[in-house]
């Protein structure tokens, strides 16, 4: 089913939406390697969210880095985000790790995103970053991304 989500097969973009929903209730973890490679193939643009969703779902440490590149991408943004944080803390570490990795620079909204996504996940060793992140931002009278890293951080001290 996985290899008819193609968007350059000819399929209408309902089909490719019905199709994707159809994998979101079926796919299995054992799914996630295909999904990933879909993920990076799609240019629908639902259908990929689709697919991005699933794969929080599933919550395989394998879709982590694919989900958290997606990060860098607009359009993709929220949903990574949303998929990253329905993967739960029990996969933290995993996305943390990832995390560290990215290149916000000046980038608000990803740095909001990133802020969100360790505070649903996070551990303990994402203190530090998110403490340095809420000073810079206060430094820097960035109000909106100081007022969710500290958000952040009262939630993994909380867990």
């Amino acid at each position: 089913m996985i290899e008819a989500l193609d968007d350059k097969s000819g399929l209408n973009g309902f089909a490719l939406e019905r199709l994707a929903t159809a994998l979101d209730r079926w796919a299995t973890k054992e799914n996630v390697p295909a999904l990933v490679t879909k993920m990076g193939e799609l240019s629908h643009l639902k259908v990929r969210h689709t697919v991005m969703e699933t794969l929080g779902k599933l919550k395989d440490d394998n879709a982590v880095k694919p989900l958290v590149e997606r990060l860098s991408i607009k359009e993709d943004l929220a949903t990574a985000s949303k998929a990253l944080q329905a993967m739960g803390p029990e996969h933290g570490t995993a996305i943390e790790a990832e995390i560290a990795k990215v290149q916000a620079g000046s980038n608000k909204p990803l740095l909001i995103e990133c802020c969100r996504i360790l505070g649903a996940v996070g551990t303990k060793a994402s203190v530090p970053v998110l403490t340095g992140v809420s000073t810079a931002a206060s430094r820097q009278k960035q109000t909106d991304v100081a007022k969710e890293a500290e958000a952040a951080l009262l939630a993994v001290k909380a867990r």
